[in-house]
């Protein structure tokens, strides 16, 4: 049985502002394993699409798969909108919309419509390979205003617990004050959390947001955010009354947004671990699965991991809008009779290129380049020698981390590295952490309490007498949000490390995501050449082809 599953396409100014029309979707099941699942925005080449319909996604898994729309069994799509006619409206118009695009003149296909949140909680339990677990879903808000919901789930089933309305949502709260600071809501939130360890938590935020008192034994806490912050950036009257003026964009960064900003990402860390305690403490299952735009905060999720409330975390690492697409696909193959038996333990589901696609858009290019066997080893000694190398290689990562197929990399050694790759390629803050890809094997001797982290979605305090070996991928406050590579999941990739530890005795490579700022993700080799050309990029190795400007 063939199930797609889509988000995003609705396109209404209310459901953008509402965080319902960014980061579209697509992705295919068959018989319950995911054979294919992408961003709209990789294609399109604009980061997080916004208002717009997953077309390109739909055609690439359909392609991948060598099947047409009318060979679907079922179409999946989360609800948004709370009157069943405005449901049925949605889902029509998005049907319509991609069946235009396929040029195709009626899409008939059965259709299925969980819940958002439902949709982001099946997305992580379902894959995260645990029999019993708790879940929590997060974000800024769903279908009928639900911003947060407390699950459990055991042999493939989740019962529904508790969950918060608006106007109290932890998506929200971290995104109006991530306006707040000068940054854009459902863009800059990981700038915050980048820039919190350069302050002190010292702001009181009673009048903003609470979390923790409980009303009577056994209930949830209370999670209460002041509605009347609500507002975007030049419209936030309360917020400034409370902490006075808001940073406008562009704007320098003083002491006073930083200690805000730490502000911000504490509270988030204490409501996320008051509701990890009641949820534990009442299903007895200390195995956590989190989805939701929130469990992007890779510092929430490390500080759940140490907390001792759980055993072991699985955090979807589409977390995103993204994602739902996926969890809506997952409880339609289970409902429909599917199995669901695997655990996700990567995320290249996306485009792949073969030797022959990259060597004529190299041609087209009229680039020189040659080609190798080995090409892994090559990437791998340039990195030890300092040079930054571009590295495209196979399916293409779905997600917002790039996982060691579309990423740039470099010597984490260097202590001028990071700011090399901010003046010669990213062009990002200066405040903002690169990450590292390290062998998992070796992990232990690098972090402490070292824990599998295949999507760099969870930070960890690196060993002090660690931290100055890799100056370039160890922030501010001695933490690090590291990619654990498996060599049975990722040879290719661990190889190259592996090449790298040989020459420097360093099982790290700095890893970051293969764009510049403001655009997405490269999909296609003619995206990984553009970018390639146009920034200070050493080298370009892509497939088996190597490709430099010295």
């Amino acid at each position: 049985m063939y199930i797609l599953g889509i988000s995003g396409g609705h396109t209404t100014p209310r459901d953008i502002i509402r965080g319902g029309g960014h980061d579209p979707s697509a992705c295919l099941l068959k018989d319950g394993k995911l054979i294919a699942f992408a961003e709209e925005e990789r294609f399109i080449n604009v980061k997080h699409a916004p208002g717009y319909c997953p077309n390109n996604a739909v055609k690439y898994c359909l392609n991948e798969a060598k099947i047409s729309l009318d060979d679907v069994d079922y179409i999946s799509f989360h609800v948004w909108h709370q009157h069943p006619d405005d449901r049925r409206a949605m889902i029509t118009t998005v049907l319509n919309k991609i069946g235009a695009f396929l040029k195709m003149s009626a899409v008939k296909a059965n259709t299925f419509m969980p819940r958002h949140h439902l949709s982001h909680c099946a997305s992580a339990y379902l894959l995260s390979g645990f029999k019993s677990a708790s879940i929590i879903s997060a974000d800024a808000v769903g279908d009928h205003g639900q911003t947060t919901l407390l699950a459990e789930g055991e042999n493939n089933s989740i019962n529904f617990l508790n969950d918060y309305m608006m106007p109290h949502s932890l998506g929200y709260f971290y995104g109006l004050l991530t306006e707040y600071l000068g940054f854009r809501f459902a863009n800059g939130e990981g700038k915050v959390m980048g820039l919190a360890p350069y302050g002190q938590p010292k702001y009181d935020f009673s009048e903003i947001i609470r979390c923790g008192n409980i009303i009577h034994e056994n209930a949830p806490p209370q999670l209460w955010v002041n509605k009347e912050i609500y507002g975007w950036a030049g419209d936030q009257p309360k917020l400034e009354s409370i902490l006075g003026p808001a940073r406008k964009r562009g704007e320098p960064i003083t002491q006073r947004h930083m200690d805000i900003a730490a502000t911000v990402q504490k509270k988030t860390e204490e409501a996320m671990y008051k509701l990890t305690e009641y949820l534990v403490e009442r299903t007895n299952k200390p195995k956590l699965a989190i989805a939701g735009g929130v469990a992007l905060n890779c510092c929430v999720n490390g500080v759940l991991l140490r907390s001792g409330l759980i055993s072991e975390i699985f955090v979807q690492p589409s977390a995103n809008d993204a994602g739902v697409a996926l969890g809506s696909a997952l409880l339609c193959a289970l409902y429909y009779g599917d199995k669901i038996d695997w655990k996700m333990e990567h995320t290249y589901y996306g485009p792949e290129f073969s030797n022959n696609e990259i060597e004529a858009e190299l041609k087209k290019h009229k680039l020189s380049y040659e080609q190798h066997d080995d090409i892994a080893s090559i990437a791998g000694d340039l990195v030890s020698l300092g040079y930054i190398v571009s590295w495209f290689q196979g399916r293409m990562e779905v997600g917002p981390r790039a996982l060691g197929n579309r990423s740039i990399l470099a010597d984490p050694r260097d202590p001028k590295m990071k700011d090399r790759l901010n003046h010669r390629v990213k062009h990002r803050e200066p405040f903002r952490p690169f990450a590292p890809s390290m062998l998992a094997e070796r992990a232990s001797e690098w972090l402490i309490d070292a824990h599998p982290s295949p999507f760099m979605i969870l930070a960890f305090n690196v060993k002090k007498e660690k931290r100055e070996e890799i100056p370039a991928v160890v922030h501010v406050d001695g933490t690090t949000r590291p990619h654990t590579v498996e060599r049975s999941v990722n040879e290719k990739y661990w190889t190259l490390i592996k090449t790298f530890e040989e020459k420097t005795e360093v099982p790290v490579v700095l890893n970051t995501s293969f764009n510049i700022r403001g655009e997405p993700i490269v999909c296609t080799p003619k995206d990984a050449i553009d970018t390639f050309l146009k920034t200070g990029i050493d080298y370009l190795a892509i497939g088996d082809f190597l490709i430099g400007k010295t």
